[in-house]
């Protein structure tokens, strides 16, 4: 069963995000990951977020997910992530 994960996140760096973005890209991928879509949020229509992009990334399966978020590649990039951006990811799976 298919797994996903939402980002929502605000940029703190174009810079250092846009490196970060291109090295997760492959982290994803190499882990059978594919981002859905990515976008900025027009508006919230309940609530209130400190956030201003979204991202979902689909994944073939929940253990892939969590193989992917665990792995070396991955976890090597969490300073230089927390450096560009403030986020947020949530993973779930269909139901």
């Amino acid at each position: 069963m298919k797994a996903f994960f939402v980002a929502q996140l605000r940029i703190k760096s174009d810079e250092k995000f846009k490196e970060y973005s291109i090295k997760a890209a492959k982290t994803i991928s190499d882990h059978g990951g594919e981002v859905l879509i990515r976008g900025s949020i027009l508006e919230h229509l309940n609530g209130e977020f400190p956030f201003n992009l979204i991202a979902i990334v689909t994944f073939p399966d929940a253990t892939k997910l969590q193989r992917w978020f665990k792995s070396e590649e991955y976890q090597s990039l969490i300073p230089l992530r927390d450096e560009a951006s403030d986020m947020l990811l949530t993973g779930f799976k269909a139901l």
